[in-house]
């Protein structure tokens, strides 16, 4: 039980065949997250990279919590009248995504955390203290960073990255941008317990499904076996 504060909105996220099921017995609930409008800070830190939070509407700030999960009878659910999607239809595709990566994110081993994710982390934010320009171009030119599953949990730990890049056309400043981070990166790593290969550079009409599947989107809020909640890198928002 969660009461709902006055400032305070449900967005919903059951699948549409659910919520109009007459089998009420086998699905008597409508599942809701909790969403509430953020600061400006708060936002530009957790859009298209938080594991907890996704920015629903960039321009109202309106942003989901994956930590509050509520149900609702449907009986309930029935009496309200609910709004429209607020945001744009390519949005509502990464909300969608970013439900699905929520439950299938492999946990990441601790070591791997500190010898890879934290000081990838601490570059980045260094970065968009004191060249925002490239911070903003390298946000702006990648989809998603993916990294390949190392089987051993310790290191050495033997990797590769994959930036995969939006498919619009590149400015330079991007292209620049992407060059510049992706060689921070590899000096940033400590070569005796990480082999970073060179990185790959493709769209998602170039990725295969084989090198999809082999690699996990690299949420730098990262997800430790021992379930730290350790806030990581917060890239810089899409216009």
């Amino acid at each position: 039980m969660r009461p709902i504060k006055d400032k305070e909105w449900l967005i919903v996220i059951t699948q549409d065949c659910d919520i109009t099921s007459r089998n009420d017995n086998a699905e008597p609930y409508i599942e809701v997250l909790v969403c509430e409008t953020v600061n400006k800070k708060f936002a530009a830190s957790v859009d298209r990279n938080s594991a907890r939070y996704f920015v629903i509407d960039p321009v109202t700030r309106l942003t989901a919590q994956m930590r509050y999960r509520l149900i609702i009878a449907k009986d309930v659910f029935f009496t309200l009248t609910p709004e429209p999607w607020p945001s744009d239809a390519i949005r509502f595709e990464r909300f969608v995504r970013w439900l699905a990566w929520r439950y299938d994110r492999p946990a990441v081993p601790d070591v791997l955390v500190e010898v890879f994710q934290q000081p990838i982390e601490n570059m980045l934010n260094r970065l968009s203290e004191s060249e925002p320009n490239i911070h903003a171009a390298f946000s702006e030119a990648i989809h998603e960073i993916r990294v390949n599953i190392p089987i051993d949990t310790q290191p050495p730990f033997d990797l590769q990255m994959t930036f995969l890049i939006n498919d619009h056309d590149l400015t330079d400043a991007e292209l620049d941008a992407l060059i510049t981070v992706d060689e921070m990166i590899h000096r940033e790593i400590d070569g005796s317990v990480v082999t970073l290969d060179e990185t790959q550079f493709l769209t998602s009409e170039q990725i295969t499904m084989a090198e999809y599947f082999a690699t996990r989107l690299l949420f730098l809020e990262y997800h430790t076996y021992n379930g730290d909640e350790v806030q990581g890198a917060k890239p810089y928002p899409r216009a």
